[in-house]
């Protein structure tokens, strides 16, 4: 008896000098893609970021440190919101060819994840026609966002044995979705109907007065919220952004929305070296503050008045072209791809202002920002559009 109890004494004193058990904060995921296009996938977020690389047979499996949350899972140019969490084991299969349709998860965290597939092709088919729907009339629209949402609710709702965390954060990332939409009417509603002048009623607008476009804790965990507080904060000029990020209290919100605003500083920026001190001022980030300094330095040089940055580039024909062969000639510069759909949109306009300047001392100039390998489709939607100009 008296040694089982010094045992038993002796496994106390062991268990309360090794102290508590390191938490586990790793997942495993694994996958196989069907028509691989790429040899990597990759899993990210705005602060995290990791690649696996596919295998002879497209398949992929590793252990990576995560927090709970939303992520982006990304192979090729297609990619899904997934929900992580070290709690769960998850293996993915789908077909790049088919992306949307095909993806699915099984094992721990596949019922989170299949419902979040579920949801996307839902809302796809909601959102089909963006110009319809918010070119409604305020009170249509109101009905139908709402109707949307009660939709993307009760699929949620069906689901079984959520993780409890999961749950928490989808609906509000469901409500702060639905309530971006609805804040988002006034201007798409003036862009969709070419009504500029367009203003949502006071009634309408009374369900934005109570939004905290501060809460930390959201914006870093619920992406709708997320992007309903960049769209305030980036939706107007940088001079209105930078107003209302002095009135603020967030440091962290704060310092995201001057790293993202450093990306709008144009050489047209009035009192441009003003707004780059006072967007310094409000951030701690030494990376950010020096990318604001090659900021500033870049855009004087692109000052109007000042010589233009050169470039030398093979033509569609395969010769050089060098911005000095232009010298004398009014340029036009357009920066397109073959995969970019706004770029595509684009080209009828860009031949109606070729035409209007025919005859005239100007010259267009497009250039492709296609990988190499995608050389022979450049060539092949350039004769396919009939585009003109130097190419």
């Amino acid at each position: 008896m008296k040694n089982l109890l010094s045992a038993f004494v002796f496994l106390v004193f062991f268990s309360a000098c090794s102290g508590p058990q390191a938490e586990d904060t790793s997942i495993h995921m694994e996958g196989t893609i069907t028509n691989p296009a790429g040899d990597e996938v990759k899993i990210s977020s705005d602060n995290f970021e990791h690649v696996f690389t596919l295998d002879s047979s497209a398949y992929f499996e590793g252990d990576f440190d995560i927090e709970p949350g939303y992520y982006t899972f990304q192979h090729g140019r297609e990619r899904s919101t997934i929900y992580l969490d070290p709690a769960f084991d998850l293996k993915v299969g789908l077909d790049s060819e088919m992306f949307d349709e095909s993806i699915t998860f099984t094992g721990i965290g596949s019922t989170e994840n299949n419902y979040l597939v579920k949801k996307y092709l839902v809302e796809e088919e909601m959102s089909s026609d963006m110009r319809s729907f918010y070119s409604m009339d305020e009170s249509t629209f109101a009905k139908t966002n709402e109707a949307n949402k009660n939709k993307v609710i009760d699929l949620l709702n069906n689901q079984q044995n959520l993780d409890a965390d999961f749950l928490v954060k989808e609906k509000l990332n469901i409500n702060y979705d639905y309530l971006g939409a609805a804040k988002n009417f006034e201007s798409y509603h003036g862009y969709f109907t070419g009504n500029r002048d367009f203003k949502a009623t006071s009634t309408y607008n009374k369900q934005f007065e109570d939004i905290d476009f501060e809460n930390e804790e959201y914006f870093k965990t619920i992406p709708s919220y997320h992007d309903m507080v960049r769209n305030y904060f980036l939706g107007g000029s940088l001079d209105e952004a930078l107003g209302k990020l002095e009135n603020i209290k967030s440091t962290y919100i704060i310092e995201e929305m001057v790293e993202v605003l450093s990306g709008f500083i144009s050489p047209g920026t009035e009192a441009l070296k003003e707004k780059i001190d006072l967007m310094k001022t409000m951030t701690s980030d030494d990376e950010v503050k020096t990318k604001l300094d090659q900021q500033y330095e870049q855009m004087k040089a692109l000052a109007k008045g000042n010589p233009s940055p050169g470039f030398n580039f093979e033509n569609i024909v395969g010769k050089q072209v060098d911005l000095k062969d232009l010298m004398g000639k009014n340029v036009y510069i357009d920066v397109w791809a073959t995969w970019c759909g706004p770029c595509k949109a684009e080209i009828p306009h860009l031949k109606e202002l070729e035409k209007s300047y025919h005859g005239k001392n100007v010259e267009f100039v497009s250039i492709s920002v296609d990988v190499p390998k995608d050389k022979q489709k450049w060539k092949d939607m350039v004769a396919d559009k009939e585009l003109k100009g130097v190419q």
